[in-house]
């Protein structure tokens, strides 16, 4: 840098002009544009009609918060869709999930769930409609390191939680990435 009149350097030279490209890059792509550059809106002869239709009973539901955990770190991170952050269930570990909606009706139930460490840990599913009594609804050997889902069909009455018991091998855990619950009748 060349120092200024008053022989002190300027800070902003070429790394001022770099910074300030950066953050514009930035902006354009995460999508704040429309501050920088204008916005184009579509003429009326483009509208599109739209329809929407409520049903009155939830047909599917995600976990949505844990109601219960024991040998388990990160349970939160289990509720919500399949997204790559899991619960780590260890040796002899448990997880009840509290589903959005109770499901009257259901069908089918799923989990996601991984491995780390060494060996293939088995789990048994659960499912309740009061979070108090459980039944379980099957059970698997996870060999994967990547989320696999593993889907249990069956009349399971009415659901409101999911729940995860992990056994197998200390050294490995089950990571569990989601739960899931269908009661529409393509499930059955």
């Amino acid at each position: 840098m060349e120092p200024t009149k008053d022989g002190k350097r300027s800070r902003l030279g070429s790394k001022g002009v770099l910074s300030a490209v950066a953050v514009l890059v930035l902006c354009v792509a995460c999508g704040i544009a429309g501050y920088v550059a204008p916005v184009f809106v579509a003429d009326a002869s483009t509208d599109v009609e739209a329809g929407v239709t409520v049903s009155s009973e939830a047909v599917e539901s995600y976990g949505a918060e844990v109601a219960e955990a024991d040998r388990c770190v990160f349970a939160w991170f289990a509720t919500g869709e399949p997204d790559g952050w899991s619960a780590a269930l260890l040796h002899r570990g448990w997880i009840g999930i509290k589903l959005e909606e109770t499901l009257t009706g259901c069908g089918e139930v799923a989990v996601w769930v991984a491995k780390a460490g060494w060996g293939s840990p088995r789990f048994d599913v659960y499912v309740s409609a009061d979070g108090e009594r459980w039944v379980r609804v099957g059970r698997g050997k996870c060999t994967s390191r990547e989320p696999i889902m593993y889907r249990f069909s069956g009349d399971f009455g009415d659901v409101a939680y999911v729940g995860v018991k992990r056994y197998g091998p200390a050294l490995a855990l089950l990571l569990l990435d989601a739960v899931w619950a269908d009661a529409s009748e393509e499930s059955e």
